[in-house]
C-alpha cells in the first residue's frame, strides 16, 4: 500500500520523496492545484453531519458542567451552569466544534490511507492561549492557528505519526481588534458611565439599533438616559500554569474526552482564568449596579464585560431579552449556537417573524427587521424589471 506524508496546513510542506496527501483543499493555496490527493471533507456525508452535532451539543453540555467545577474552585464561587455558560459557553462551544472537527478529519485519513507521518512544527503552546472570544475567533481562521491545533491533537492521540520539522510556527500579529472610536462616541460613553451610577429599569447593549432611534425610544419608555457602550479590551494577565495545569481533577474515558481535557485548560481565554476578577471588577465601572431588563442582540456573544456583567444581574433575577441580528435563525436547518445562547438562555428571544424556533410562545415575540425598517423613509426608483437583492 502506497505510503504518504500528511500536510494538514499548507504551511511546511513536505520536501521528502514520499508523496504528499493533503487533509483537505484548504492545503493548497488560492487558485492552486499540485495534484496530490486530497482528503474527501468528513461532512460532506450530511446524514454523519446530523449525527455529530448531536456528540458536539452532548459534549457541550458534560463540558460546561466540568468548566463550571473547576472555575468555581479557581474564583472561590458556587455559580450555576447557566453562570459560567454565559460567560465561558461560546467559547467552549466552538472550540469543541473546531477540535472534533479537525480530529474527525485526522481518524478519516488515518484509515483510508497509508500515512507515514506528517510533520510537527516547532512552536510555544503558551503563545497560542487567547485573551477572550473576539481573539480567538481572530486566531482560529489562520493557517498557523490551525496548525497548532492539529499538532496539539496529534500529540494527545497519536492518530497519527509526527516527525519534528524545523518550521517555527509563531502567532500572526493581527490588527487591533479594539480600535480607537471618533471623540463623539467616546464622549457618549463617558456620559453613559458616569449615569450609570443609579439603578436602570432597561439597558439597551449592542442592539443595532441607531442611536438616535434608541434615545427615541427610551424618551417613549419614559427611561431616558444616556446609551451608548463601547467595547472595552480585557487586560492581559500573566498565565497561571499550575491553575491550567490541575484544571480537570477527573480523567475522562472517552478517546476524545480525553483530547479536550488535555486541550481546553491550555487553550481556555485569559479573561476566564487570570483574568477574571479583573472583567468583573470593570464591567461594574462600564455597567449599571442593577438593571430590571437587558437587551441585546450580539453583546452576549462576543463582549466579555457585557457577558460577565449580566450574567451576575441574572443571580439577581434580572429579565434577559436578545434581538435576532441575522445569521440563520430560523432559515437553516439547525442553528445549535443561535438555540444554546440566544434562545436557550434567554427570557424572552425576540425573531424577525419566521419560525417558531421550538420556544413556548411566552419567550417568543415577533419583532421586524429594524435594519429594513430603516429603509422605509428611502424612495427607490426602478427604471427596469431587474431584481434588487440587498444582503443585511
Amino acid at each position: 500500500m502506497k505510503k504518504y506524508v500528511l500536510e494538514t496546513t499548507p504551511l511546511d510542506r513536505n520536501t521528502s520523496k514520499t508523496e504528499t496527501l493533503l487533509l483537505g483543499d484548504w492545503c493548497n493555496l488560492d487558485s492552486e492545484n499540485r495534484g496530490f490527493k486530497v482528503v474527501d471533507y468528513h461532512w460532506n456525508d450530511r446524514k454523519k453531519l446530523h449525527l455529530d452535532r448531536q456528540h458536539i451539543i452532548s459534549f457541550y453540555e458534560v463540558y460546561s458542567k466540568k468548566i463550571t467545577f473547576s472555575l468555581n474552585k479557581i474564583h472561590n464561587v458556587e455559580y450555576s451552569v447557566e453562570y459560567w455558560q454565559m460567560l465561558v459557553g461560546p467559547w467552549l462551544y466552538w472550540f469543541i466544534c473546531i477540535v472534533f472537527d479537525r480530529h474527525q478529519m485526522l481518524m478519516k485519513a488515518s484509515k483510508n490511507f497509508n500515512i507515514e507521518y506528517t510533520l510537527e512544527p516547532l512552536y510555544e503552546a503558551d503563545r497560542w492561549i487567547p485573551l477572550d472570544y473576539t481573539d480567538f475567533k481572530n486566531k482560529f481562521d489562520s493557517n498557523e492557528w490551525n496548525y497548532y491545533i492539529y499538532s496539539e491533537i496529534l500529540k494527545y492521540s497519536k492518530i497519527v505519526n509526527t516527525r519534528k520539522s524545523n518550521y517555527q510556527l509563531i502567532p500572526n500579529k493581527l490588527n487591533k481588534i479594539y480600535q480607537k472610536n471618533k471623540v463623539f462616541k467616546s464622549f457618549l460613553f463617558l456620559l453613559t458611565k458616569l449615569s450609570n451610577t443609579k439603578d436602570k429599569d432597561i439597558v439597551f447593549a449592542e442592539v443595532d439599533i441607531p442611536q438616535l432611534s434608541l434615545y427615541k425610544l427610551l424618551f417613549r419608555l419614559k427611561n431616558f438616559s444616556f446609551s451608548y457602550y463601547l467595547r472595552v479590551e480585557p487586560k492581559v494577565f500573566k498565565l497561571k500554569n499550575d491553575l491550567r495545569k490541575f484544571f480537570f481533577e477527573n480523567n475522562s474515558s472517552n478517546e476524545f474526552e480525553k483530547i479536550l481535557d488535555n486541550l481546553i485548560p491550555i487553550n481556555i481565554p485569559i479573561s476566564y482564568i487570570e483574568g477574571y476578577e479583573n472583567l468583573l471588577k470593570d464591567s461594574k465601572k462600564i455597567f449599571p449596579k442593577k438593571a430590571k431588563l437587558i437587551i441585546t442582540s450580539t453583546g452576549h456573544i462576543s463582549n466579555e464585560h457585557f457577558k460577565v456583567w449580566c450574567a451576575t444581574q441574572k443571580l439577581n433575577n434580572s429579565k434577559f431579552w436578545v434581538f435576532v441580528h441575522g445569521g440563520h435563525h430560523g432559515t437553516a436547518l439547525f442553528n445549535d449556537p443561535g438555540k444554546l445562547f440566544s434562545e436557550d438562555m434567554t427570557d424572552r428571544f425576540y425573531s424577525w417573524g419566521w419560525g417558531q424556533y421550538n420556544l413556548p410562545s411566552s419567550k417568543l415575540s415577533m419583532l421586524r427587521n429594524h435594519k429594513l425598517a430603516m429603509l422605509r423613509n428611502h424612495k427607490f426608483s426602478i427604471n427596469n424589471n431587474k431584481i434588487l437583492f440587498i444582503i443585511i
